[in-house]
């Protein structure tokens, strides 16, 4: 008996070790498998079957780089919702580990998007299963109102095996709809649509995003100007002051050259009314057309700095499908 009982344990222990080891290898193949697979179905186009899929090998490995690649599946189907659910989870999860280039990127998509999808709160007894398209949505009571794309859906609600409420909704881009799904509930159809009060991540719209950059660009035009200008007035003034220093040098030439021949007049005059004024006219140029010059340095400084920021807040808003831009180690 103790023989047997040592045999068995000899035997089962590496055994469970063994499997233990290879479980999540075999997870982590199939997670890559089916990674393969959605990349595949999205270069095909089929982006439902890509999101379906790529949500698969997040169920098997729940990374949140995945939530990137469902992000961009989702909204090349349309499926807005899904989409804005997916990135704002990715943004979340990932938090510092993503790069600022492609933070801006995702921020960016989900401020185009967002117009695009409106909320639906439904009212309906706990357990209920609530299906839209066909698809579950989860079961009531729901933490918070669904989030879909703003056109037309079918909604179901059953609870065993009874149909409580099956209807199609019009949802609206940034509005909420409510439906009652009660059993004593005489609701046939959905509230008017309400604005959403809130969201959770901030971004501008496409709209106003454009609005504002089109001011900033005029703004910045304005200072690359009035520093062109003002950077040519200033050597203007410097050209103007080199020119008197030079006609300066000459007048106190013939200075000393009528103090050497004794011509008093010319040298009365020389000293007390043209030197003066070369050295007036020189001290005034080079002062004025060197405040010139620093205040057009101070211009192109500062258009040089709004233009790289502006540069940073703008461009394309929407994401282009490249399921590849998410290299995923499993």
């Amino acid at each position: 008996m103790t023989n047997s009982f040592f045999r068995l344990f000899f035997w089962a222990v590496p055994m469970g070790l063994a499997l233990m080891t290879c479980a999540p290898a075999v997870r982590a193949d199939d997670a890559r498998q089916l990674y393969e697979q959605a990349t595949d179905f999205f270069e095909a186009g089929d982006y439902e079957a890509a999101a379906r899929t790529f949500r698969d090998a997040w169920t098997i490995k729940p990374t949140w780089k995945l939530l990137y690649n469902i992000g961009q599946s989702e909204a090349a189907a349309k499926r807005y919702g899904h989409a804005l659910v997916a990135f704002e989870s990715y943004l979340v999860e990932g938090g510092d580990e993503i790069q600022e280039e492609r933070r801006e990127e995702v921020l960016k998509e989900i401020s185009r998007i967002r117009p695009l999808v409106g909320l639906l709160e439904i009212a309906a007894p706990d357990g209920a299963e609530i299906l839209v398209d066909g698809e579950p949505a989860g079961l009531a009571p729901l933490s918070g109102p669904l989030r879909l794309a703003a056109r037309r859906h079918e909604v179901k609600v059953v609870l065993d095996g009874e149909t409580l409420l099956e209807k199609q909704v019009d949802i609206f881009g940034e509005a909420t709809t409510t439906l009652n799904a009660e059993k004593n509930s005489n609701a046939t159809g959905p509230a008017e649509p309400e604005k959403i009060a809130s969201t959770p991540i901030t971004a501008p719209s496409s709209e106003a995003a454009t609005s504002s950059t089109a001011d900033t660009d005029k703004k910045n035009k304005g200072l690359l100007i009035a520093g062109i200008v003002t950077g040519a007035l200033g050597l203007a003034g410097a050209g103007v002051g080199t020119a008197f220093f030079i006609k300066g040098n000459r007048d106190w030439d013939d200075y000393k050259a009528a103090a050497a021949a004794g011509n008093e007049q010319k040298y009365n005059t020389l000293k007390n009314d043209t030197l003066p004024a070369d050295n007036a006219a020189v001290a005034v140029s080079f002062a004025a057309g060197g405040a010139l010059l620093v205040t057009s340095a101070v211009l192109l400084v500062v258009y040089g700095l709004r233009h790289r920021k502006n540069e940073q807040l703008t461009g394309n808003a929407s994401i282009q499908p490249v399921p590849a831009g998410v290299a995923i180690t499993f």
